[in-house]
């Protein structure tokens, strides 16, 4: 069952980004908006509000985390998701200490997303 959820998919890798695009079109009938770096993607951010932002951590003009942190400053209740090709500890504590709700690896087969975007897509 698909939800009217709006939601903002930042990824500098059109692949990728149209990839995560058609997955999550699956569970909402909300907006969808997709930004290709950190600083349209926070710029698009502002303008819409959405109720998820899905967000890789490498792009060009401002990374994922420096969009975090700005996303979370304009609104502490920002439903972030890190969805990133690198997954070390290191960037894993700091997307959760600056406040993103779930960090999910490219690499992992759809199968596996389906689940995890169908819940975070709940009402």
């Amino acid at each position: 069952m698909a939800v009217g959820k709006s939601v903002l998919v930042v990824d500098d890798d059109d692949l990728c980004r149209r990839a995560l695009l058609s997955l999550v079109a699956e569970f909402t009938v909300g907006q969808i908006t997709e930004a290709s770096d950190g600083f349209e993607g926070l710029q698009s951010y502002m303008d819409s509000q959405p109720d998820v932002v899905f967000l890789d951590i490498n792009m060009p003009r401002m990374d994922g985390l420096e969009a975090l942190k700005r996303i979370r400053e304009a609104n502490k209740q920002a439903n972030v998701v890190i969805v990133s090709s690198q997954a070390t500890r290191g960037l894993v504590f700091q997307a959760m200490r600056l406040g993103a709700r779930h960090y999910i690896r490219k690499d992992l087969p759809r199968e596996c997303l389906r689940p995890m975007i169908k819940q975070l897509m709940a009402p």
